[in-house]
């Protein structure tokens, strides 16, 4: 619903404010507390209420502040002193706006007409100066010439001039070479101006305007308020306002992409005044492809197409739509129009990106390296940043073919030459892939820090998506390292993160299953208990099914430990027969480990060979032989419970080969233990000795102190068998029982 609130017009719908000539775009958590308070007029609303209604979720008031902070900068005429949103000090927040009645079409066309009217009003003071000394050099001009400009013709130039900040720092300085030297959204830039020979803008604008009086110039103007730069953009061609924008971002990189941005949307006639109805159709859609709204932004494109087939902004951004729709084919299609057009010339590289990404998608990475590779040769003069992006893009689609060194290379070359300070996204990229390809490539590198530099970077880039993807990898370094408390930590982080993104998504409830494993394994059964109740909450909210089967997963996996066998009994079957019904193998593999824990949990060696046996026909199936190695290990488990004692060596032999084979240590660990169990009765020293081997394939401490400690114990060693089972008892947590108690206690008494 569009409204009238004091002297600017409002979306609900879509969060966009029409201030005066100024288009603002709300972000999604601006938008809903925005409404909130519409919807709440004259009423005065606590900051708990708001975290409840608004939030629906435990934040900082640090939070909210910051978001009111930034709401106020849009709405208010004068954001320290508001007159829409007033602060009650001890009680809340009131919204005191005039709302009037919600605008219909014709008067919402007026509005943005009445507004455009205003543009020839504003002229500065220093743009009246300019046109009379360009008077005075051409007399044959006798008045300015009041015009549209639509788009950047050959023989036309922009000039844009250095960013003028207020209060201006170190920090600060450089933002105009940034946008020079990544000036990207056009490969060619012979029309694009940059002058650095005097320090005045003026003086700038008098040199270039004896030249060219067709010459269209940007200025941009930038005030700090907390950690926000707010920036009014304006572009001007003598008297003539062509376009103001007002744009805030929370740092220097994101503020000067966004001019880049919208220099090259107005090289594309994007911007033209005369296109009010096509533009204004542009940015809604742009917002909806912003917000996720794929199909909406879909719907608005194909009108745009439509009317007008060479609007190659909106074409490009549909091929865009269609790639996060899933429907590649389609968006390769306009993607290969868009080759045929002149868009290309200013913009192959963005069109090569993204059908590279498309073509990752399907699977044809070696077509990528070759298309790629080409489009370099033949482009040997387009940015430093377009470059790098195909370097990443090179980096990614060697990794996947498994060529870890040439992807390593490629990951390395996107930031030669590229500013860090000002391109922070691309650093975070690049140290993120090297250290994923060092890992890989088991190279004399520290991993650990080149995450640590991937994460510094995503922070500067305030992408907290990547941040998350960051930690993650971080935290399973530290738990194969053995340092849980701190890899727990940063696990941690990571699910905080994706919480503020989305609290009730797949993804979210997906990584709260991995944090719920590695409580489980650590025996934190009490805060296991509260992710994965977490996880079913969210599966019941948004009706997932795939998350639904990873709460039946680890609600088994807690409830084995704690012996409560009938209700897993019920919940393995509830789970299997989900995961047949919606033809998810990879929860149905999941289902059968977890029968066949259970069965041997229970001792239930009457019924496990033939279960073993039912279930093991799953893995019969073509593309599935490579999980025998669990299926084998079960079953030797089972050998082991029922005194087999050749038929389970020779099993373990088997999985252990396998396992060095594929490199999975952790499960060479447990088949190693599960050997060393066998032998503990009747020869504890090769049952140590087995114990002690293990170590030489995995760098922790054996996850099965207590066995170690019995043989010892066995063996007449008991002071470093009561060393060994202390060290478990610190480790254990929850998962510390009474057998590893009553061993405890009988090496005390033995001591004593």
């Amino acid at each position: 619903m569009l409204r009238k609130i004091n002297d600017f017009s409002y979306d609900e719908t879509n969060g966009l404010v029409v201030k005066k000539i100024e288009e603002h775009q709300l972000t999604k958590i601006q938008r809903k507390l925005f409404n909130y308070f519409i919807q709440n007029p004259k009423v005065t609303i606590s900051k708990q209420v708001l975290m409840d209604e608004v939030w629906e979720r435990t934040v900082t008031e640090n939070s909210i502040e910051k978001t009111l902070s930034k709401l106020r900068n849009v709405i208010e005429e004068d954001p320290n002193n508001p007159k829409i949103l007033i602060t009650h000090f001890g009680h809340g927040i009131s919204f005191e706006g005039n709302i009037q009645e919600a605008l219909t079409e014709t008067s919402e066309k007026q509005l943005q007409e009445s507004s455009s009217k205003k543009i020839f009003y504003l002229i500065p003071i220093l743009l009246i100066a300019i046109a009379l000394i360009g008077w005075l050099m051409f007399p044959k001009i006798v008045e300015p010439k009041i015009r549209v400009i639509q788009n950047l013709s050959k023989e036309q130039r922009l000039l844009i001039l250095p960013v003028a900040f207020e209060n201006q720092d170190e920090e600060q300085n450089g933002i105009y070479g940034l946008i020079k030297s990544t000036f990207n959204n056009l490969d060619s830039e012979g029309q694009v101006v940059f002058d650095e020979s005097v320090k005045s803008s003026k003086e700038i604008m008098e040199k270039h305007w004896k030249i060219d009086q067709d010459l269209v110039m940007m200025h941009t103007n930038v005030k700090k308020n907390g950690e926000v730069y707010d920036a009014i953009m304006e572009l001007t061609n003598g008297l003539n306002l062509i376009k103001t924008v007002k744009i805030s971002a929370s740092n220097l990189p994101e503020l000067a992409h966004a001019q880049i941005r919208f220099v090259a949307d107005f090289h594309q006639g994007i911007h033209a005044e005369n296109l009010t109805t096509p533009k204004q159709t542009f940015l809604k859609a742009q917002s909806l492809f912003d917000n996720k709204n794929f199909l909406k932004a879909k719907e608005l494109l194909e009108q745009l197409i439509k009317s007008n087939d060479k609007d190659y902004s909106a074409r490009f951004l549909y091929a865009h739509t269609l790639f996060w729709l899933l429907d590649y084919k389609k968006s390769l299609v306009q993607l290969a129009v868009l080759k045929q057009t002149p868009y290309y010339k200013n913009n192959g590289a963005s069109v090569e990106i993204l059908t590279a990404d498309i073509k990752m998608a399907l699977g044809e990475n070696v077509q990528i390296i070759a298309d790629l590779t080409s489009f370099l040769s033949s482009h040997l003069k387009i940015g430093q940043l377009k470059k790098s992006k195909i370097m990443i893009q090179l980096a990614n689609a060697n990794s996947v073919i498994g060529k870890n060194k040439d992807a390593l290379k490629f990951f390395k070359q996107a930031i030669i030459n590229l500013d860090e300070k000002y391109n922070p996204k691309i650093y975070a990229l690049s140290y993120f892939g090297q250290a994923r390809m060092a890992n890989n490539i088991s190279i004399n590198t520290d991993v650990y820090k080149l995450y640590e530099k991937a994460l510094y970077y995503a922070k500067l880039n305030n992408n907290i998506q990547y941040q998350a993807t960051i930690l993650d990898a971080m935290s399973a370094v530290l738990f194969y390292n053995n340092q849980w408390k701190k890899g727990l930590k940063l696990k941690r982080e990571s699910i905080a993160l994706v919480e503020i993104i989305d609290d009730k998504s797949e993804s979210l409830g997906s990584g709260l299953g991995v944090l719920a494993s590695y409580l489980i394994e650590r025996g934190l059964y009490t805060e296991a208990r509260t992710v994965v109740d977490r996880i079913g909450s969210i599966a019941r909210e948004i009706k997932s099914d795939h998350l639904t089967l990873i709460f039946y997963h680890y609600d088994v996996s807690i409830e084995l430990m704690l012996l409560n066998y009938d209700y897993c009994e019920d919940e393995i079957k509830k789970g299997y027969e989900l995961a047949t019904t919606t033809n998810n193998l990879g929860m149905l593999l999941n289902n059968v480990f977890l029968q066949m824990e259970l069965l041997l949990a229970r001792k239930d060696t009457l019924n496990f060979k033939a279960k073993w046996d039912e279930r093991n026909q799953l893995f019969v199936q073509p593309g599935l032989d490579r999980y025998q190695i669990y299926m084998d290990l079960y079953l030797a488990r089972y050998y082991k419970e029922i005194g087999d004692k050749d038929n389970t060596v020779a099993l373990i032999s088997k999985v252990s080969e396998l396992a060095k084979q594929t490199g999975d240590m952790k499960f060479l660990t447990d088949a190693q233990n599960t050997l060393a169990q066998l032998y503990l009765k009747d020869n504890p020293e090769m049952a140590l000795e087995i114990l002690n081997a293990i170590e030489q394939y995995n760098p922790n401490p054996n996850p099965y102190l207590e066995i170690k400690a019995e043989a010892l114990n066995l063996l007449g060693r008991n002071i470093e068998a009561l060393t060994l089972i202390t060290e478990a008892k610190a480790a254990y947590n929850e998962a510390w029982n009474p057998e590893n108690q009553a061993l405890l206690e009988l090496l005390q008494s033995q001591l004593n």
